[in-house]
């Protein structure tokens, strides 16, 4: 069985065959997964910089990183001896991670998704504060529905803030039953 490694610059998977290694005088092996991570890594480049690297989305708080569930996943470089119970608990055990890992980041994302909204409420009722007086020369019927508007944006808003302490309060929750 040949193991899929993880490119030194990027993080991305080197599957068997692909990729280039360079070893560097002090025998440190590093791999590539393409000639741009490659020439990148040569010029001294930093990865957290490239938008595309599991590096930035680490940084940047896109990707879920720490966190236990990765922890599992080592490289062990002696092969174990053949047990069949072994065998059966391990295969149990990695469908049970599988399935705490989807639970986190399914959350992750909801949060990511919860901060996006809204700032994007934000974003439009500052474009509205700014263009107060594109609503001021119109219609009074028009100026009750943006009234209306601006108040749903606020329920919204509010809306937003409970569901956040809620997940964040299942996030805890869910950390500490481990």
């Amino acid at each position: 069985m040949v193991r899929i490694e993880k490119c030194s610059f990027c993080g991305g998977p080197i599957w068997p065959g692909h990729g280039t290694v360079y070893v560097r005088n002090d025998c440190k092996v590093f791999r590539f997964c393409k000639s741009k991570c490659r020439k990148f890594w040569m010029k001294k480049k930093n990865p957290r910089k490239f938008s595309w690297t599991k590096a930035f989305r680490a940084a940047m708080g896109k990707d879920l990183v720490v966190d236990n569930v990765y922890d599992f996943e080592t490289r062990c470089n002696r092969p174990v001896k053949y047990d069949r119970d072994l065998v059966a608990t391990t295969l149990r055990t990695m469908r049970l991670i599988d399935e705490i890992r989807m639970k986190r980041e399914e959350a992750h994302w909801e949060r990511r998704m919860q901060t996006a909204a809204a700032i994007e409420t934000r974003a439009k009722l500052f474009d509205i504060a700014q263009n107060i007086d594109l609503y001021t020369k119109v219609p009074e019927v028009q100026r009750d529905a943006v009234q209306r508007a601006e108040a749903e944006i606020e329920a919204h808003k509010q809306q937003m803030k409970e569901d956040s302490y809620k997940l964040n309060m299942k996030f805890k929750e869910m950390k500490n039953a481990q």
